[in-house]
């Protein structure tokens, strides 16, 4: 039997994730599997989408429809309960009817790339942007034990806007990271609105947007000496454990 699988999202110009099953599937010989991209305009599609593709095993969930997804599944798993948004889902037809479980490899696949990035360094961190993303990572930091406080365009009582981040503040927080889309392909001169010039080399940039390679928040940062990294490694930690799940009884 042939095994679909895909990503959902608006738009998917930059979305990697096609490659990269297309070649893990030539890779290990899989010749019964595909991997599709589907655009949605609005995700009120998600369930004529899924009735419409025979033998869709799973898809992945990336902007905007990480939080919106969750209403639409029957079942979410403890973590991605937890976080709050949604990136994997695998979905189980029977003959009657189609079981649609929701989880978050985010978390397993930011921790996993940012431990490799830090090594045994726990600097405290700023997260800019309060979406699905910034969600998973603030799970994440939280199990590696790393302080944080998220930055927002609409800051809830707990957050701060990027108007508040100051010298005093980043001499306490030297990990920045970007959970936001700003820099993205195709519109790869976008950055976040952040005060670059009190960067000094000894900050850590992590930005989760993975095309292009080196972004223009990257490379404020490593203009100025400081460490950096981008999501790529998240990408393949993620989908690794994506297609763990979907193949998991």
């Amino acid at each position: 039997m042939d095994k679909k699988f895909g990503i959902i999202g608006f738009p998917l110009g930059h979305s990697f994730s096609k490659r990269y099953f297309d070649n893990f599937f030539i890779e290990n010989s899989l010749t019964n599997h595909s991997f599709n991209n589907y655009e949605l305009k609005d995700i009120s599609a998600i369930n004529q989408m899924i009735s419409e593709v025979p033998n869709l095993c799973g898809f992945s969930v990336t902007i905007p429809y990480k939080e919106q997804i969750i209403p639409y599944l029957d079942k979410l798993d403890i973590l991605a309960e937890r976080v709050g948004a949604v990136n994997c889902v695998k979905v189980v037809k029977g003959q009657y009817s189609t079981t649609k479980i929701g989880y978050n490899t985010d978390v397993y696949g930011f921790v996993k790339s940012l431990e490799l990035f830090l090594g045994d360094k726990r600097p405290s961190a700023l997260v800019l942007g309060s979406g699905g993303a910034s969600k998973a990572v603030c799970v994440g930091l939280d199990g590696l034990g790393i302080s944080y406080k998220v930055v927002s365009r609409s800051p809830l009582l707990d957050q701060i806007s990027y108007e508040d981040i100051a010298k005093d503040m980043l001499d306490n927080y030297k990990l920045v990271i970007n959970t936001t889309p700003l820099g993205m392909y195709p519109k790869v001169e976008g950055k976040p609105n952040f005060p670059y010039n009190l960067i000094t080399d000894d900050f850590y940039a992590y930005d989760l947007v993975y095309n292009p390679e080196h972004t223009a928040f990257m490379e404020e940062f490593s203009s100025r000496g400081s460490r950096v990294k981008s999501g790529f490694d998240m990408l393949i930690f993620q989908a690794e454990k994506a297609w763990e799940i979907y193949n998991n009884d």
